[in-house]
C-alpha cells in the first residue's frame, strides 16, 4: 500500500506520528465500497505532572 500522508506533530509533552494509506480493491466483499484504508497513529505519553 502506498503512503498517502504523514504527519508529526508534538505538543504538551507528547510526540504523535499520523500515517494513513489508501489502495483500491476490485470486489470487496461489501457492496459500495472501492478502497481499504489503514490509519497507524502511534505516540508518546506526555512528561510526567502534565
Amino acid at each position: 500500500m502506498p503512503l498517502i500522508d504523514r504527519t508529526r506533530t508534538a505538543a504538551h509533552g507528547r510526540h504523535e506520528i499520523r500515517r494513513l494509506k489508501a489502495v483500491t480493491v476490485p470486489r470487496l466483499p461489501f457492496s459500495h465500497v472501492g478502497q481499504a484504508l489503514q490509519i497507524v497513529r502511534r505516540g508518546t505519553p506526555g512528561a510526567p505532572g502534565k
